[in-house]
């Protein structure tokens, strides 16, 4: 505002923001964007949400869905809304694509695929053992005898949970980038003891993602 009135030179009597009322920023604002045929974000609320939906569904880590996010409406030319406002619309997406999924996972798992999931990370109150989810995380190369017959007994294992849970896992709809991300949050996840009264939904519901 200080640039544009000394352009003109006009002379400034105190603050120019006393003199600029909130109407008339709005105005200019609206004026400017359909001047370069832009929409404002208040206009394109739908065009965002439907970006962000696609983007968490294929659970993109959320600082790439923003620069997509900004890529995409620029190109648009809608106007980029401001980050609070970004973080905001991303926190709430992805906590209801989860809870989503939660729900889902929950009305669809059978006892009997609960008590196979249960059974990757119990170890029945045994001192000194591992979970057996522990156990099919490490790949061994070994041509020993020995350790040839444990990878082919856990490959049998393995097996055994993809056929159990493959038709349930299909009706999810998850998009292969999603089951790649539990996938990996599995691997590089730490199995502690935790009591039975402890253990959540979420957790199976990973482990049963992770299956796939």
């Amino acid at each position: 505002m200080k640039f544009i009135a000394s352009m003109l030179r006009m002379k400034t009597y105190g603050k120019l923001s006393k003199y600029y009322k909130d109407g008339i920023r709005l105005y200019h604002k609206n004026f400017i964007l359909e001047l370069f045929e832009h929409k404002s974000y208040q206009q394109s609320k739908a065009v965002l949400s439907e970006l962000l939906d696609g983007f968490v569904a294929k659970q993109m880590h959320p600082k790439n869905i923003l620069f997509s996010s900004v890529d995409v409406l620029r190109s648009k030319k809608i106007k980029i809304p401001g980050y609070s406002s970004f973080a905001e619309s991303i926190t709430i997406k992805l906590n209801a694509f989860e809870n989503d999924l939660v729900e889902k996972i929950n009305n669809l798992l059978t006892e009997s695929q609960i008590k196979a999931l249960d059974n990757l990370i119990e170890t029945n109150d045994q001192p000194y053992t591992r979970p057996m989810l522990t156990k099919l995380k490490i790949v061994s190369q070994s041509v020993k005898p020995l350790q040839i017959k444990q990878s082919v007994h856990a490959f049998l294992i393995v097996k055994k949970l993809y056929f159990e849970l493959h038709d349930t896992i299909d009706k999810l709809g998850l998009s292969p980038e999603a089951i790649r991300y539990y996938g990996e949050w599995t691997t590089k996840a730490k199995i502690e003891p935790v009591p039975k009264a402890l253990l959540f939904d979420d957790s199976r519901c990973r482990l049963f993602v992770d299956s796939e």
